[in-house]
């Protein structure tokens, strides 16, 4: 696994339940991620931002309706 993934990973573990639906938290998580990667004040960094927390927009979008597949089956 990427360091990316292992940043997003433990990121999402520990911030899920108080952030996984809500901008702040994702755009925390693309801070500590450019902060680690030392180009949180490059030109791009907003760019990269905007990105990642797409990124983790689809995410949980996507588990949400999987978990929303999985408790309508039973």
């Amino acid at each position: 696994m990427t360091e990316f993934g292992k940043i997003f990973l433990s990121g999402r573990g520990e911030f899920q339940k108080k952030f996984e639906n809500n901008v702040k938290g994702k755009r925390y998580l693309a801070k500590k991620w450019l902060l680690y990667k030392n180009i949180y004040n490059s030109k791009t960094s907003k760019v990269i931002m905007r990105l990642i927390i797409n990124i983790l927009t689809y995410s949980s979008d996507y588990w949400e309706k999987a978990r929303w597949r999985e408790t309508s089956m039973e």
